[in-house]
């Protein structure tokens, strides 16, 4: 049986993608199907947010840095809201598609 990546090892039963919006190293889910409790791959979770935290921190700083000296405050703010989006967007596909469960 293939195992999808966003899913339970034991019974490769889906696991809802709304979870993935809110999910830390220490978030604990039960399969619907098996009943086992899976955690996901605490490297993998530390990884997506480190590297998306860090490049979305230092990136929206110089979009407003540049903004705010090239224009003026409202469009460094709309150009900072669509950027912080697009990075919870990035973060939210790169957690669904790189994040394995193991048994708890």
């Amino acid at each position: 049986m293939k195992v999808k990546k966003f899913s339970c090892p034991k019974c490769g039963t889906g696991i809802p993608k709304r979870t993935a919006l809110f999910m830390t190293k220490f978030t604990r889910i039960r399969c619907k199907q098996c009943g086992i409790v899976l955690r996901p791959k605490k490297k993998t979770i530390s990884t997506i947010g480190g590297i998306v935290g860090g490049v979305g921190g230092g990136l929206s700083s110089l979009i407003v840095m540049y903004a705010v000296n090239r224009w003026n405050w409202l469009v460094a703010g709309t150009l900072l809201l669509a950027f912080l989006v697009l990075v919870t967007l990035v973060s939210f596909y790169l957690t669904i598609k790189y994040t394995k469960f193991i048994k708890n």
